[in-house]
């Protein structure tokens, strides 16, 4: 670990496939404001971040809403009651148990699906809504198992439609300049990354009751160990460094601390006999170091567990001209003077794509992100084209949920990373995000 972050804590706040289908809609879709029509969306766990993405939606007057889906039956009259204020109508609703949405997703009035669930369906969802030739917007991550990667892939590939991950922090404004001085080549060529997702989350795990959320189920379970998180560090510096791009991720190898906060957490506020006392969770705090093809190195941290404020930009990147941290800022060899701020670097390495939509992206949550994901994936399915954080992009990052809990279980054992693009990525070019 760096000497910055040991002295002080810092506290902060797919494959779209051309198709005739897709063509005519395409066509009939162009930017809201000029007569479009709107994309037809339902939505698959109307929960906060369902919730959110709908009023974000309707207030872009980008959509129609047809159906809504959740286990939960006030969710969805919730989401209804949006509609109907909106649009003057209200979706149909699904809410008969965990699997209707399969009903939902074959419906020929919806182009796209957002699946807003908790985290173990976000695989399988994707896979029966791009066998229903749907659009879709999976929150992070894709999927949890090598071999739900795998399924999402090839239902990609065999639909007609587009695989969109959600993933915010990519558009994070200094991340964004990051990604353009590499691009500029500021950084040179290369050679270390550091990311992390320290984030911590007692509360979020427990009822009022003590008993656990769904978040709780997970990150007690047996069958869940290691950094089950780790697209909103990976997402951005494997854009940095080109993954799945020009180059891949090729092993990692991970270690994992004991678990003690939540334990201790649960029998103090909720008494010794509590569930969450006695449950068998995650490690406080996870490590992985991984190896890409070309000899870069990544170190990728998580930890939601240990008291400590959120750090919401854990972000190291170092090249033979240039290295960028999150605490210290930037420093350009042979031009800076030391470590200088960032926002110094703003007037002239500030990205495009951002500038093109700061105003509209300057409420939105997480640093802008949750507008830059919603504009990006409604214009993919507008202009028929390929997101910028695709299927490939998607599993990739999300492989290493698998493969930490396997290298933990086998005393760090290397794990080999599966090339989801099977050889592609040496052909594979970096997203223009700067035409988007």
């Amino acid at each position: 670990m760096k000497g910055s972050r040991r002295s002080f804590l810092r506290t902060s706040g797919s494959l779209c496939l051309t198709s005739p289908l897709l063509a005519s809609r395409a066509e009939a879709k162009t930017a809201p404001g000029n007569n479009a029509k709107k994309i037809r969306i339902g939505i698959i766990g109307v929960g906060g971040r369902g919730t959110g993405f709908l009023k974000a939606s309707l207030q872009m007057g980008a959509v129609d809403v047809p159906a809504l889906c959740d286990i939960r039956p006030e969710a969805v009259q919730q989401g209804a009651d949006l509609v109907q204020k909106s649009l003057g109508y209200k979706p149909e609703a699904y809410t008969k148990g965990p699997t209707d949405y399969k009903r939902m997703v074959v419906r020929d009035d919806i182009d796209a699906v957002f699946v807003t669930t908790p985290t173990v369906w976000h695989g399988p969802m994707a896979v029966d809504s791009l066998h229903a030739h749907k659009w879709v917007f999976s929150e992070v991550p894709a999927c949890n198992t090598l071999e739900e990667g795998w399924e999402i892939v090839k239902a990609a590939e065999q639909s007609n439609a587009g695989y969109f991950l959600a993933e915010n922090y990519c558009f994070m404004r200094d991340n964004m300049m990051v990604l353009n001085m590499v691009e500029k080549g500021i950084f040179g060529t290369l050679t270390f990354a550091e990311c992390g997702y320290i984030h911590e989350a007692r509360t979020l795990q427990f009822n009022e009751d003590g008993s656990l959320t769904w978040r709780g189920e997970l990150n007690s379970s047996k069958t869940l160990i290691g950094n089950t998180y780790p697209t909103h560090s990976l997402g951005p510096v494997s854009q940095w460094l080109g993954i799945t791009r020009g180059d891949r991720l090729t092993h990692c190898t991970s270690m994992m601390s004991r678990s003690a906060t939540f334990r201790e957490y649960a029998t103090q506020r909720f008494g010794p006999n509590s569930t969450g006392a006695k449950a068998s969770w995650n490690g406080d705090t996870c490590n992985t170091l991984i190896q890409t093809e070309s000899g870069m190195v990544i170190h990728l941290r998580f930890d939601i567990a240990s008291p400590r404020p959120h750090n919401l930009t854990f972000y190291t990147l170092q090249g033979t001209g240039a290295s960028y941290d999150d605490e210290a800022g930037m420093y350009i060899d042979g031009k800076s003077n030391g470590w200088e701020s960032i926002s110094g670097y703003y007037a002239q390495y500030d990205h495009p794509y951002w500038l093109k939509h700061s105003e509209q992206a300057k409420s939105a949550g997480h640093g802008g992100g949750d507008y830059f994901i919603l504009q990006h994936f409604y214009r993919c399915i507008r202009e028929n084209s390929t997101p910028g954080i695709d299927v490939y992009d998607a599993v990739t990052w999300s492989s290493l949920i698998p493969l930490s809990a396997k290298s933990i279980l086998e005393k760090a054992a290397p794990q080999e990373i599966p090339d989801y693009t099977r050889g592609k990525w040496k052909v594979r070019r970096r997203f223009e995000w700067s035409k988007a």
